[in-house]
Parts: structure tokens; sequence; C-alpha cells
């Protein structure tokens, strides 16, 4: 058994031997410390029995168990009064400071360094000093904390591994914390040096520091393969994994991933909850849970825990802690309503923050007064927080992409309020430049999506700066720099994610299989299910290679981008950019070589509209009951005719000459009915995420001229479809049946000119990655159809619900036809909502001859929806739900 030892072995040799057990593993220390000190107890070897004591509450302490480590502890200091051990009398002083300050009990803890200081030797200064300044950084005096670190680390003699790593560990957190990135990165690792041959509970506290100063320094793919080695650290010692979960909270929410930043919070509150709430780290997993809640919107969620850690820390004496989570009530109270009330309050949390020494929360709070007292109209105090933002993000080593992306939101903001509108869109242009640097090192693609969200604020400034001044080319222009053009990844799947996904195919298979899903294995495979797609995700999100060089980008001068786009769409065609300003929704009509501006409805009105749509079409294709069918139809035409009337009426007189319409408007909007909007219904429209994507497309060429018809399993329709537009391409390759296999499929797509799946469709929200398709041996997800090399040129999605946007996190568009159009795709027809088998093999007849006859994919639409029978619900529910995306 590890960590079993000889009982010849002396007393004082096994006491010292179980002190290092518990560096490595605090489980099975604990268990040896016990026994060992029953027989010191026994033999009355004071010393022994001191050293092993304090083990013991070290072990307990590493596993939550609180209450037994300070009862050790007590037990060892008496030990050590009585018989005079000085030296592990400061030793016991000094450890039972730490279990103080996990209390909470800030004044014990403070008592216990003082006394410890009164008795330690010159050898002890060290750890002495080491324990005053985690009372310093505990309370949040971080500047005073640094200070004492470095005292300590200047007073450290002899070889003591564990006091020099524990010093490392925690001076590289705070400077991390000060911005000082490089010399943070210098410490941790000649810390994790030092601590790696123990690999214990400091190896794992250092190597989680590190993942977090990689996340700070723009580097996410290195922070989560360091999270994962946490992870493992954790499994192997049997440490309980709150603190993982704390850690991977925060960064997860700075990688807009907010439903698992919000898992992982809800996790790590659970997880103290059950040890006992140990109130150190209640406080600590709090804020991340008030943090991820806010990103989401959850604003009341946000403000009880906020609320709760700062008064929990306020009875610790934790002043920084208390400040930060005053900033995030003060957050969520802000999101409720801006309020002039709040300037104060935020102010003086500020200048706390500031005083603390909590440089990036400072710089935090200060952008939050710079939004709330703009919001209130107190321009003079936002633009006077917006520079103290940019002057505190200015004195960091760390060259952090996102640090950079926050100064420049900064100084825009100030610049703007000055009146200064070269300045403000100079500055928001260089904010969204260094945002799209950062995202071109990112190797995973759904955390580049992700990465865009990061530049909503500098977009949103930029087009208000515009439309301040009145300039119709600054309009267009800072519009289209508010689409985040999706940029293709490697090419090419990882052969591990490639096996787990093949794995996910296999498991998603037997549960929709009757008879697998009945053998009472399904709650096993659902886990094992969503096992693997975590894997899948995270080994992504550690991915080092970034995307594929070229293709559409933000670069050059918005007449030249204007120049491309009329020529690209000629003399008839017109592209309507729509943006949202405030509570209106903009247009910036491109035509016959002019721009125009023109104000739609009011957005909100636009988007509950488009909302209200989509359930309505889902009632009038799901419903079984005419009479059901009949009301949900009457009330989706009554919701079209005012979406035309709030976007077609002010658009008409820009567009009666258009022969072709591109709409690029939000990602949310995606699912509007564009297409058969007023007199939009009289011309073939197409959708894409960006004008600088439609471009992209219109350029693309295909490989080949190959078609593929494919078709997929438990619908019925699916192979009578394929068969008649086999009939339309004689020479195409069919795959139906067993022979409609994930890797057939996808073989049979690499370089064709037109594929075509006719299939059940899966419209993932909650991981739009995992939406997918559903073929003869189960899903093909978004991962495998985007690791295609050459992806073909034209698709075909007759599959439910994969036009649709989805819940969007930023301003991207995820899923299927985003990740398609990034990938190199010319064109792609999906449907919204649930197409009707009854009318999708039809109109797909309908697409396909016109596509044959040489049509782009818009007019090849526009002609097969004039095939649907407007009076059968099922005909007219088609024609709103179909829409094609990108110029191919």
């Amino acid at each position: 058994m590890r960590g079993a030892m000889a009982v010849s072995t002396p007393l004082p040799d096994r006491a010292d031997a179980v002190a290092e057990l518990v560096l490595a593993d605090p489980h099975a220390g604990l268990a040896l410390a016990e026994e060992v000190a029953a027989e010191a107890r026994a033999a009355g070897a004071d010393e022994p029995l001191a050293v092993v004591l304090r083990a013991a509450a070290w072990a307990a302490r590493e596993v939550f168990s609180h209450d037994r480590a300070e009862a050790l502890l007590d037990e060892c200091i008496t030990v050590c009064e009585h018989a005079g051990l000085a030296e592990r009398l400061v030793e016991a002083l000094v450890t039972r400071s730490a279990i103080h300050l996990e209390r909470g009990r800030t004044d014990l803890a403070r008592a216990d360094v003082a006394l410890a200081g009164q008795s330690a030797s010159p050898a002890q200064q060290a750890e002495v000093a080491f324990a005053d300044a985690l009372v310093l950084q505990t309370a949040g005096d971080t500047l005073a904390a640094v200070a004492g670190y470095e005292r300590a680390r200047d007073l450290l003699t002899g070889g003591d591994a564990n006091l020099a790593g524990k010093i490392g560990n925690n001076l590289g957190e705070l400077l991390t914390m000060l911005g000082q990135h490089e010399r943070a990165e210098e410490v941790l690792a000649d810390a994790a040096r030092t601590a790696a041959p123990f690999r214990g509970g400091l190896y794992l506290a250092i190597t989680a520091n590190r993942a977090e100063l990689a996340l700070r320094r723009g580097a996410p793919a290195l922070a989560m393969t360091r999270y994962a080695e946490v992870e493992q650290l954790c499994i192997e010692l049997d440490v309980p994994l709150a603190e993982l979960y704390r850690e991977k909270a925060d960064a997860l929410s700075s990688m807009y991933l907010l439903d698992e930043a919000a898992d992982a919070a809800a996790m790590a509150v659970a997880e103290v909850r059950r040890a006992g709430g140990v109130p150190i780290l209640l406080v600590d997993t709090l804020l991340p849970l008030a943090r991820a809640a806010l990103a989401r919107g959850r604003l009341e969620e946000a403000a009880d825990a906020a609320s709760e850690a700062a008064a929990l820390a306020a009875g610790q004496q934790r002043a920084g802690r208390e400040a930060e989570a005053t900033l995030l009530s003060l957050r969520a109270r802000a999101g409720r309503a801006p309020s002039p009330d709040l300037l104060e309050e935020i102010e003086v949390t500020e200048a706390r923050l500031r005083t603390l020494g909590h440089r990036l929360a400072a710089v935090d709070a200060a952008l939050l007064l710079g939004d709330v007292a703009f919001a209130v109209g107190a321009p003079g105090v936002a633009a006077e927080a917006w520079r103290r933002a940019a002057d505190d993000g200015a004195g960091t080593d760390d060259g952090s992409a996102m640090m950079r992306v926050q100064r420049h939101r900064a100084l825009a903001g100030a610049a703007r309020v000055d009146g200064d509108v070269a300045a403000c869109l100079g500055h928001c242009r260089a904010g969204l430049a260094e945002l799209e640097g950062y995202r071109a090192t990112v190797g995973s693609a759904e955390l580049r999506s992700r990465a865009a969200a990061h530049g909503t604020v500098l977009a949103s400034t930029g087009l208000a700066a515009a439309v301040h001044a009145g300039d119709v080319t600054l309009v267009w222009e800072w519009m289209e720099r508010s689409r985040s053009v999706p940029v293709a990844g490697p090419t090419g799947a990882d052969a591990q994610v490639a096996t787990w996904l093949a794995e996910i195919r296999a498991l998603e298979a037997a549960l929709s299989d009757p008879e697998l899903a009945e053998d009472g294995r399904a709650a096993a495979r659902v886990h094992e299910l969503g096992a693997l797609e975590r894997r899948v995700r995270e080994r992504l999100w550690a991915s080092d290679e970034g995307p594929t060089p070229g293709g559409a980008t933000a670069d050059g001068d918005a007449g030249g981008w204007l120049d491309r786009l009329h020529e690209r769409l000629g003399a008839d065609g017109a592209l309507v950019q729509v943006q949202r300003h405030g509570e209106a929704l903009l247009a910036v009509v491109a035509f016959g070589g002019d721009l125009a501006l023109v104000e739609l409805g009011p957005a909100d009105a636009i988007t509950q509209a488009a909302v209200q749509l989509g359930e309505a079409m889902r009632r009038v294709t799901a419903s079984r009951s005419t009479r059901m069918v009949d009301s949900a139809r009457r009330g989706a035409e009554r919701l079209v005719e005012d979406l035309a009337g709030r976007v077609w009426t002010p658009l008409a007189p820009l567009l009666d000459r258009a022969s072709d319409v591109v709409v690029v408007p939000p990602a949310d909007l995606l699912a509007v009915p564009w297409s058969v909007l007023g007199g939009l219904a009289e011309v073939p429209v197409t959708l894409d995420v960006s004008a600088r994507s439609w471009m992209a497309s219109v350029d693309r060429q295909a490989a080949s001229d190959r078609v593929v018809l494919a078709a997929g399993p438990r619908l019925e329709a699916a192979e009578h479809e394929t068969a008649l537009l086999a009939e339309v391409f004689p020479d195409a390759t069919l795959l139906v049946g067993e022979a409609a296999t994930g890797q057939a499929v996808l073989a049979a797509a690499e370089g064709a000119g037109l594929v075509h799946l006719a299939c059940h469709g899966r419209l993932r929200t909650d991981s739009p990655w995992f939406s997918s398709i559903e073929l003869a041996d189960g899903p093909v997800t978004v991962h495998e159809v985007t690791a295609l090399s050459r992806p073909a040129h034209r698709w075909v999605l007759a599959a439910c619900e994969l036009g649709h946007p989805g819940d969007l996190v930023g301003p991207e568009l995820e899923g299927m036809v985003g990740a398609l159009l990034a990938s190199g795709a010319g064109a792609v027809v999906a449907s919204t909502a649930n197409l009707p088998d009854d009318v999708s093999g039809p109109v797909m007849a309908a697409l396909h001859t016109e596509l044959a006859a040489g049509a782009t994919m818009a007019r090849a639409l526009w002609s097969a929806r004039r095939t649907l029978d407007p009076s059968s619900p099922h005909g007219w529910a088609a024609g709103l739900m179909l829409v094609c995306y990108g110029g191919g």
C-alpha cells in the first residue's frame, strides 16, 4: 500500500516520512499520520507527535476537513508549549494561521503569525514572513502582500523546496493580478520546477495559477492544456474538485463559454457547501458564480451570489474580495437599470480596488462607471472614468490582446464624449484589429467564434459615432465591422477527436434504436455521450494550430470594400446591411453604385415578432388538429405582414428596381423570413453573415461538377426525394440505406460541386458544434463536416432546423450553416424549422432542376419556392422556412 512503512523504522524518521507523504498524497498521509500519532502519544514522544499532528492537520485541511485540522493543531500547539519545542511551535502556529484564514478568521490568523514571529529561529523567519504575506493577501492588500512574499523569498535559506514553491506560487498569482505577466511566468515556472518532484497539492496549485496566467496572456490553448493537467492531478490525489471548478468557471466565462462556466461555478459552490461551507472558499467560489450569471444576463442570480460573497468577505475582513463582490453586485444593478444613484458607489468601489492593488478589477470598475455615467447623461464623469481605465490598462507588461482591446474600448468612449469622431473610430478600428489578430492565433473554431463577442462594444461604439457623424459610408463600414467574419480552422481532423466522434455516433445510434434503448443501458450511454462530447470540446479548446490563412478579413478601407461590392452586385443587384443602433434597426442599402441609410422598425418589436413567428411556424408544421393549424397560420400571416410593414415598407423605394437582393442582418435575426417580406418575395434573396463573407462566396469556384445525393434513416420520404433528384442528375453519387454512412457521405463530399442531404437534422442550441445530420450509422456533426479539406461548393440541407441561428452568444453565426460558409462553401440552402415531408421532395426537385440549368442557388430557390402551393399550410410554411445563404 502506498505510504506504508516498516514499524521497525524509528518513530522520528517515521514522523518525518509522514510529513513528506502528506505533500504528495493527503488522503494516504492523513490515515498514516493519525496511526503514527497514536503511537507517539503512547510512547510519550513529544517531538515526533508534534511533527505528525501538524502533518495530519494539513492533510485534513487538504480534504476540506477544517474542524479536524483545527483540533489536531490545537493539540500540536499544546504539546509544543508543554515540551518547550519552540521551532515546532512556530511551525504549528503558522499552519493554524492558514486554517484560520480559510475559515474567515483574519484576526486570529494575524495573532498566530505574531506569536510565531516571537519564537521563530533565524531559519524560520522566511516561513513567518510567508505567513504574514498570506494574511495580507487574504485581506486584499495586494501590494503589501507582494512585498511580503519578496521579503520571505529573500529570507529563505537552505533547501526548503516546499516553502520556496509556496512563496513562488502565491507571488506569481499576485503578479498575474497586477498585470506583470512576464515576471509572473518566470516566478511560477520556477515554482513549478521546485514542486514538480512532489507532484502533490502544491504542484496542483501552481499549475492552476499557470493556467490562469496563460489565459490572461491570450493563450487559451495553453490554458486549457494546463487545466487538463490540474484535473488529472485532482483525480490522482483524490482532491476535492471545488478549486478546479472555480478556476475553470472564470476561464470559461472569459472565453464566452457561458453555459459551461455557469455549470462549473455551480459545481464549485456545491462542492464547498457539501464540505461544510469553508468560508474562504465559499467566497472564492461565489464570485465566479456571480460573474457567470452576469455574462448570461441572469441579473437576480448574479446579485444574490455577489451579495452573499460580499457579506461573507466583510465578516472575514477580506477587503479585496468584498470590493470585488460589491463591484459584481453593482454591475447587476446597472444591468437592470442604469441610475445616477450608482455612480458614487461605483466610484468608491473603484478607488478601493485600486488602493488594494486589485488593478484589473479596478479597470473593470472604471469601465462600468464610464458606461453607467454615459447612459445616465453624465458624459464628463464617463470620459474621466474611461481615461483612468485606459491609463491602468497601459501600465501592464502582459502583451495581452484582450487588455489592449479593452484599452481601445475605453479610449474610444472618451473620444466619443469629446466629439472627436476620427479618434473614436481610430480606437475602435485598432481594438477590433487587435481582436482579429488574437482570433487568428486560436486553434479552436469554437473559441475563435466566441472571442468575437469581445468586440461587440467597440463595434457598437463605432457605429454610434458614424451615425452621429451623418456619413452613410462610415455607417456602412461600421455595420460591416460589427460582423465577425467566420474563419476556417485547420483542415483535417485530429485522430483522437475523430475516434471520439465515431464513438459518439455509435452511442447516438444505439440511443435511437428502440431495441437497444430498452436494454437498461440508456442512462449509462447518455452519461458516456456527455463525457465524450466534453473530451472532444476540451481537446479542441487546447488546440494551438491557428486558422487557415486567407479568406475575408476586415483589413482595408471602406471605399475599397464598397468598390468590390458594387462590382460583384452588378447594375441590378442590391445588398442591405441591417444592424441595431440603440432601440432602432437601421439599414444601409448598396444599389447602383450608391448607398442609402434608412431606419426600419424598432429593433425589439422586430425581434419579438420573429420569435413569435418561429413558435407559430412550429405549430403549423407539428399540429395534427386542422383547427390548430389554421389558427397558427393566421397568427403567422399577421406576424409576416407586421414584419413586412416594419422592414419592407421603408426599403421599398430603394429596392423597387433590384433584380436580386442580399440581406446581411444581425446573426440573431437570420431566422426572420426576409425572402418573403413584401416585395422581397418578388426577387431572389440570399442571406449572409457579412458583405465580405458574401463577396468571398461569390468568388469561390467548385472543384468539380460531381453531385452527391444522400438519404438518411428513419425518414420515409428521403429515399423518394433522392430518387427524384437522381432523375435531374443521373450521374450523381447516390447514397441511400445502409450505404449512407457518415464516412461514405463525407468522403463523397470532398471536392464535390453539390451535396444534397435528405435526412433528420438536429440543431444543438446548447453546443452548436454538435449540431448534426443523421445518417445510416448515426449523426455526423459540424466538427466532422468542417474537417473536410475541400468541402463541397454547394450544400442543400433538406433537414430540419439547421438553417436557424440558434441561441447565439456573440455576433457570429455558429452551427452547420456558419461552419460551412467559414470552411469555403459557396452557398447553402437550409430550413429554419421542421421541413414537412410532403413538400420537401417536390420543392427540392424544382430547386435542383434550376441548378442543373445553371441558376445561382438564390435564384434556384426563388423559382422553386414559386412552385409551392400557398393554399396548403405545409406549402406555405416551407416557403418561409427555406433560406439561401451565400452567393454561389
